[in-house]
């Protein structure tokens, strides 16, 4: 019996801090892959285009940091409902 409550009490529950940890490492993974995203909309469809569209250059700048930004912000969203999904 003893040897039994020796390993019970040998599992550790995570805490607030390991939760917290994860949740931020999610977050971060959520942004990074937004941006990457977004930057590769941003080269590859918005600018190109707008560039076979004769948009002026500074146009094509305005939109493609747009496009990145929202896809950043979209990222963030999508890692912290994921952080607070997987760490319940």
């Amino acid at each position: 019996m003893s040897q039994t409550s020796l390993k019970l009490s040998g599992v550790s529950q995570q805490t607030p801090a390991d939760v917290a940890h994860k949740q931020l490492e999610l977050d971060k993974v959520g942004v990074i892959l937004g941006f990457l995203l977004g930057l590769a909309l941003s080269v590859a469809v918005v600018s190109d285009g707008l560039a076979i569209l004769n948009a002026d250059r500074l146009f094509q700048v305005v939109a493609a940091v747009v496009v990145t930004a929202a896809c950043t912000a979209l990222g963030a969203r999508a890692g912290r409902w994921l952080a607070d999904h997987l760490t319940r």
